[in-house]
């Protein structure tokens, strides 16, 4: 069985390698694009989540006007930085880049279902798996850039994937969809995103913008929070669906001073 799954594992990198060409030396790109790379593949998992969550606020009939623009946002972001990711693909990862390409043709394709609650429980299921693929994709490139950098835009860019997870929850939990699954789920999300930004305040490479970015996140999230824990009537959906974008604005500021930040080649990460 081993022997099967090398092989086929094998065959998935060389079909990527003949669908999307890239350099020889990719997997000895700049540390910058290695970076890049990490952002990208880190902004997946939100993508994921936010398609999710728009297409569920649809089904909700939660300003579904809005959700519908927000959808076809994200699908067409996700599409575009899935293939400029392909371009900067490395040897490192592309197997991986393999799998979050089938899981998003699935996600996709089930986003086009009409919204309720059978494809909900598809829906589900779906974006789960490409918040996994993606998520081993950023870990890898994390893993290659060998730096402190890298591992502050992968938890940057996890903090709003969680945001965007959050809604979900509330809103997969509001269509009775895997209730105790989505119950807690939520809860982890929330202890996640707590332990996420309690690493990032400790950084030492924040300057003094992303302190005060930080600072601003922090507020937002206990908003976020208030609009979580009162999840049961159609205004209160609203309400997260508003926080929900509004806290994601905020963390995508974060995410944009991290990418930019300068690569100090003396501060690596372990091997451990």
């Amino acid at each position: 069985m081993s022997d099967r799954r090398d092989f086929l594992g094998q065959l998935a990198g060389a079909a990527l390698a003949l669908s999307f060409p890239f350099t020889a030396g990719a997997a000895d790109e700049a540390p910058d694009t290695v970076a890049r790379a990490v952002a990208k593949a880190g902004r997946q998992r939100m993508l994921a989540q936010r398609c999710a969550k728009a297409w569920l606020m649809q089904a909700l009939g939660v300003m579904p006007d809005k959700a519908g623009g927000w959808l076809a946002e994200s699908v067409a972001q996700f599409d575009r930085e899935l293939a400029e990711l392909k371009v900067l693909g490395s040897t490192a990862a592309l197997g991986l880049l393999v799998r979050l390409n089938a899981d998003w043709r699935s996600l996709k394709n089930a986003l086009a279902q009409a919204p309720g609650r059978e494809a909900a429980i598809d829906i589900f299921a779906r974006a789960d798996a490409v918040l996994n693929s993606a998520e081993m994709a950023t870990q890898a490139y994390e893993k290659l850039s060998g730096t402190r950098l890298g591992w502050l835009i992968s938890t940057s860019g996890r903090q709003s994937m969680l945001s965007q997870r959050a809604a979900d929850f509330v809103f997969f939990n509001a269509l009775g969809v895997e209730t105790e699954a989505t119950r807690a789920g939520l809860a982890r999300v929330r202890a996640d995103f707590a332990d996420g930004l309690a690493e990032l305040k400790e950084a030492p490479e924040n300057t003094s913008r992303i302190n005060n970015e930080l600072a601003l996140a922090e507020q937002q999230w206990i908003l976020f929070e208030g609009a979580l824990a009162d999840s049961g009537s159609p205004r209160a959906l609203r309400d997260i669906a508003t926080t929900s974008e509004l806290m994601l604005r905020q963390l995508t500021v974060l995410d944009d001073l991290y990418a930019a930040l300068p690569l100090r080649e003396s501060v690596t990460m372990s091997d451990g």
